[in-house]
This record gives structure tokens, sequence and C-alpha cells, in this order.
């Protein structure tokens, strides 16, 4: 089986930004921190740029549990983002963004993975086994 483990790296987007990924069999797992407004992840799409070398069969994303809508472009998935809540909140705080993306298939290495949202940009290290 594929390694597993990764270590966070800091983000591209706005300080405080972190992510961190791990990879499974053919399931690439995120974990993106950023502050959240209410816990809501904000307004999407998330953007996962994986490097070339991956390779993408029938895939599916997960973001906190729930399929979402995504699609493929070469090594780039990009996903759907439930729509924030019409009730004004101003509780802004760190959240956390589960994002689980199955058909990858990742050659051995050390590798950055890459994502984005709408004012936030993120980079992990994954080492595959």
């Amino acid at each position: 089986m594929l390694a597993l483990a990764a270590a966070a790296m800091l983000a591209l987007g706005v300080p405080g930004d972190r992510a961190a990924a791990s990879y499974a069999g053919s399931t690439l797992t995120l974990a993106l921190h950023y502050e959240m407004t209410c816990g809501q992840p904000g307004p999407g799409p998330l953007v996962v740029r994986l490097p070339a070398r991956f390779r993408l069969a029938h895939v599916r994303a997960i973001v906190d549990g729930k399929p979402r809508a995504r699609a493929v472009d070469d090594s780039t998935v990009t996903i759907d983002l439930p729509r924030p809540p019409e009730v004004t909140c101003m509780s802004i705080t760190e959240g956390k963004l589960g994002v689980r993306i199955t058909g990858v298939h990742a050659p051995g290495g050390l590798w950055t993975i890459r994502a984005t949202l709408p004012r936030h940009a993120f980079a992990a290290r994954l080492p595959v086994r």
C-alpha cells in the first residue's frame, strides 16, 4: 500500500492559512485550516492542483463528509462548495475544511499539493512511498 503521512506547510495566501495532506490507496486527504465566518468554508470553488505525474480516474470529491460536484481537467480538480447560509453572522475563527479526493494515482516521491479558494492559497508536502 502506498504511503500515508504528510507535513503541513505554511500557506501562500493569508497569514495563518495552512494545509496538511496524506495519501493511502488511491485517496488523497487534505486538511485546510483558515479563518472562516461562522464555521462555513466560504464561497468556492476549491481548486486542487496535483503534480503532473499524478493520474486521475473515476474521481470523487468529499468535503466535510459529503459528496460534492467536481470537475477534472488533467491534474486539476475543481470542487464546488456548499452555498453559505443567508443568515448574517460575524463570528470569525479558524476552521478546518476536510477534503477527500478518490481516484488519485500517485507515484512515489515527495510532492507538493496546491489548493486555492477565493482569497486563500495552500501548499502541503506529500511524501508517497
